[in-house]
C-alpha cells in the first residue's frame, strides 16, 4: 500500500472545526478510483441524505451534509484543505 502524501490526523482535526463551526453534518475527504469515490479520512453521515461534493482537485473531493453555512466559506475552506494536503 502506498503511504499518503499528506497526514490524515491533520485533516481530521481542521474537518472537526470546520464541523463545529458550520454545523455540518458529516464531513469527509474522498478520493476517486475510477469510477468510484474511495474514503480517505472524515467524521461518518448523520444522515442517509445525499451530500454535497465539493472538488479540491480532480480526484480528491470533500463531501459535506448540511452544507448551507459552509457554502459561504467554501473557497477559503478549500485553500486550507489544499495546504494541508501538500
Amino acid at each position: 500500500m502506498a503511504k499518503e502524501t499528506f497526514s490524515s490526523d491533520k485533516i481530521l482535526k481542521y474537518l472537526r472545526e470546520v464541523q463545529r463551526e458550520y454545523e455540518t453534518g458529516g464531513i469527509w475527504l474522498a478520493r476517486k478510483l475510477g469510477r468510484r469515490w474511495s474514503y480517505v479520512c472524515g467524521l461518518e453521515p448523520e444522515s442517509f441524505g445525499q451530500p454535497e461534493i465539493f472538488l479540491i482537485y480532480p480526484d480528491y473531493a470533500l463531501f459535506v451534509e448540511n452544507s448551507e453555512k459552509f457554502k459561504l466559506e467554501v473557497t477559503k475552506i478549500i485553500e486550507n484543505l489544499k495546504k494541508l494536503m501538500e
